[in-house]
């Protein structure tokens, strides 16, 4: 089964397609995109406005969200942000990252970022345990 969006205009090769139609199978995948297709076919939602490919976050340090107004307050340096994060990290497990992960990607996909390469420090139990 397949399901099909149409575009009012998308970005498309490089360029803005007007009249886009995306096809993808159950998996999500994109098997097809035609352009130039004037109005929605019956058996496709509608989407207005104007499509963007989702982002891709190439780094992302998702624990670092605990840091949010924590380590510049008073003119910290790179030295106080290491301290806190390295103190942050410390108290992490695999299921409090989780947690913390998991929102984080929440917040990615709100804003159009559709994949993620997670880089992480919970590697060893607290002090150093592997």
């Amino acid at each position: 089964m397949s399901t099909r969006y149409w575009c009012e205009s998308a970005w498309v090769d490089g360029a803005v397609a007007h009249g886009v139609l995306l096809s993808a199978d159950d998996t999500g995948t994109l098997t097809a995109v035609d352009t130039g297709i004037d109005a929605a076919p019956s058996d496709a939602e509608a989407v207005h406005g104007f499509v963007l490919p989702g982002g891709v976050n190439a780094h992302s340090h998702a624990f670092h969200r605990m840091l949010r107004g924590r380590t510049h307050g008073d003119g910290g340096t790179f030295w106080t942000w290491r301290e806190v994060m390295y103190s942050v990290a410390a108290k992490l497990d695999p299921q409090s990252y989780e947690t913390v992960a998991r929102a984080v990607f929440a917040e990615m996909l709100a804003g159009g970022y559709t994949s993620v390469g997670e880089f992480h420090y919970v590697h060893h139990a607290q002090h150093g345990t592997p």
